[in-house]
């Protein structure tokens, strides 16, 4: 590999590294797709037109130059019309191609290639993103070993402490681009992922492992464990050029993103029968920190400890807390102070029966005189005359009717 390339970064949107691949990229296509990538910055406003050298190309695909054109030109065909699935949230997808074009000038030996526009959200002016050195990735032997590093890089917290992710065996399989059918067994699919394993934790910046979780005999999820791979430590570096600035905006996003995802990683271990996947948790984050600040994690906790109690009778935890969001903003809009605290109290307290019935609406009159009617009348049958059976149903009707 060409030393130009040693330094360069790679920085997605943490939606097109979740986004799935019906028709995977091949090993090549996804090496070329990743070097494109890394040559952009990250602060650019639009694409630009990439070009690449057929000599660059087939050093970097380990391709012999005497006979290149016939892998070059197949490769041009079939990456065009590959399309990705990008989650949008709230069962939202957008399916896009990666290019929308490739200029092949065999005269000049330079691919000129331009990418789909609607990508640009996912690769340029990122807010939520992650970043890693191409030479890492460059240096896979398989797709499915660069699906699992990207992964695996979104996943990890923080370089210093061990992160922990948990994940539904089918989710990896999409996400990993694993769909055939010979990885449908889980056998033949554990095979796959422990030689990817083995790829990343030899030859890149991460050190990775995993344990099964099981319902009954069945594997159902995969307990990911990563941490830094002692065997490639090294000054860390996310910038492509001199801009100082440059990296100085990505290491504050990366600083607030890395504490957005240990507070997820906290708020799931608490949650119970449910969890936040990153998305939805970054939509809430966002629209409430501004109210509690550093309190915010303290906040969402009142919600979960509510939620996990039994008694709350909550079916679709996600959806409440949506609407607690939406009542809490509406709240500060109008100048009100609030807190999910304040909510919840609120939604515990019992309705105060008057006993009054002028206070109270004739259906809820009726509805309680049915109530103690069909109560009288279980403890008249247990008594042994008549005359006590009827005491108690001229008490109920005095008792409504006074």
């Amino acid at each position: 590999m060409d030393n130009k390339y040693e330094n360069y970064v790679v920085t997605k949107s943490h939606d097109l590294i979740e986004a799935r691949q019906k028709k995977p990229l091949t090993l090549r296509e996804q090496k070329l797709i990743l070097m494109l990538v890394s040559t952009m910055q990250p602060t650019d406003e639009d694409f630009k037109e990439y070009q690449i050298s057929i000599e660059e190309y087939c050093d970097l695909m380990q391709i012999d130059k005497r006979s290149s054109y016939h892998p070059i030109k197949k490769t041009i065909h079939e990456i065009v019309g590959k399309t990705v699935e990008i989650p949008l949230g709230e069962g939202r997808y957008l399916v896009t191609n990666w290019l929308s074009s490739i200029e092949y000038i065999e005269g000049e030996a330079i691919m000129k290639i331009s990418f789909q526009p609607k990508l640009k959200p996912y690769l340029l002016q990122l807010k939520k993103f992650t970043s890693y050195r191409l030479k890492y990735v460059l240096s896979l032997h398989s797709v499915y070993s660069i699906r699992l590093y990207e992964l695996v890089k979104k996943w990890q917290v923080t370089s210093i402490e061990e992160t922990q992710k948990i994940i539904e065996l089918e989710e990896l399989r999409g996400k990993m681009g694993a769909i055939a059918k010979s990885y449908k067994r889980y056998s033949q699919f554990k095979q796959l992922l422990n030689d990817a394993i083995f790829d990343l934790n030899e030859k890149t910046d991460v050190f990775i492992s995993f344990e099964e979780i099981k319902v009954g005999r069945s594997v159902k999820s995969l307990r990911f464990k990563i941490r830094e791979n002692l065997n490639t430590v090294e000054v860390p570096s996310i910038e492509n050029n001199d801009s100082e600035s440059l990296t100085d905006n990505l290491s504050e996003l990366e600083i607030e993103f890395m504490k957005m995802e240990e507070m997820r990683l906290r708020i799931n271990e608490k949650a119970k029968a449910f969890s936040f996947d990153d998305i939805t948790f970054f939509e809430f984050y966002n629209s409430l920190k501004e109210i509690f600040g550093k309190d915010i994690e303290i906040e969402f906790m009142y919600l979960i400890e509510y939620i996990n109690d039994p008694s709350s009778e909550i079916e679709n935890p996600i959806g409440f807390i949506k609407y607690k969001v939406k009542e809490l903003l509406q709240m500060h809009q109008k100048g009100g102070k609030g807190s999910f605290k304040s909510l919840v109290a609120s939604r515990n307290k019992k309705p105060v029966i008057h006993k009054s019935k002028q206070n109270l609406p004739d259906w809820f009159i009726e509805a309680q005189r049915k109530k103690e009617i069909a109560k009288a009348e279980a403890e008249a049958s247990a008594t042994r005359t008549t005359t006590d059976y009827n005491a108690k149903m001229e008490e109920i009707k005095r008792k409504f009717n006074s």
